[in-house]
């Protein structure tokens, strides 16, 4: 642990995400009176000890603010999460982090520690790390899934040669059973929330989607989804996907 008598220099306590136990957290951060690694907030530097360094990070988005700009949300969720992971090796997460397969499970579109690992080998760097550049990139690969979008797209026009076309309200029921059958995400969220979700992400459709739009609306959906489930909960298990 840090030295004694050493303080940070934030003048005022602030709400930060720090690992206590396997579990990213949020904490009251006091760090105007704790000597640096001392104060009973904080975690062992192998742990980050958030609560004295400068980088501690801001709380993460809002609902509202990710159905408003998901890019920026899924942006501060990704720096957060790669924070945390990366553990004492300053800007560089190692893709044998025992922790990361089990956090793409839970934030991502993969659905096994098994699809995870592949994803992770393909992003890795020569030497074994992720930087804050490459995590992004894996994130934002895994973050929709294309294929099950086209596939699920085709099989509703299937019985019926003419039809290519696809109506929003269907569409809304589509995309919420990927929600929670696949992803396993918002089985006992409120419906008020689903209405935002799907506001947000048919805000400038018409009644009907294309297969192009179909993909994209349903990836842009995926993103929703996926960002406000690393948030809802007051604290997210890292070592376990979010049900």
């Amino acid at each position: 642990q840090g030295t004694q008598g050493s303080r940070c220099s934030r003048g005022a306590s602030r709400r930060a995400w720090v690992v206590q136990g396997g579990l990213l957290t949020r904490r009251e951060m006091a760090c105007c009176a704790c000597p640096l690694f001392t104060c009973a907030c904080a975690t062992q530097s192998s742990m980050m000890g958030l609560c004295c360094f400068e980088e501690v990070l801001e709380t993460p988005p809002t609902i509202e603010e990710i159905l408003i700009n998901v890019r920026a949300s899924e942006l501060r969720l990704w720096r957060l999460a790669f924070v945390v992971l990366a553990s004492s090796k300053r800007g560089k997460l190692a893709k044998d982090n025992i922790l990361l397969k089990p956090y793409l499970v839970g934030a991502t579109v993969l659905q096994d520690e098994a699809e995870a690992a592949k994803a992770i080998s393909r992003h890795a760097g020569l030497d074994d790390f992720f930087n804050v550049e490459a995590f992004n990139a894996l994130m934002q690969e895994y973050s929709t899934d294309d294929t099950n979008a086209l596939s699920t797209f085709a099989t509703l026009c299937a019985d019926d040669e003419k039809k290519d076309l696809i109506e929003i309200e269907e569409a809304k029921t589509e995309f919420r059973r990927f929600a929670t059958h696949h992803l396993r995400i918002g089985g006992v969220w409120p419906e008020a929330l689903w209405h935002a979700i799907f506001d947000a992400t048919f805000r400038d459709s018409r009644v009907a989607l294309d297969m192009e739009s179909w993909v994209s609306k349903c990836g842009l959906f995926t993103r929703h989804v996926l960002a406000i489930n690393q948030v809802r909960s007051p604290v997210l298990a890292v070592g376990e996907g979010t049900p």
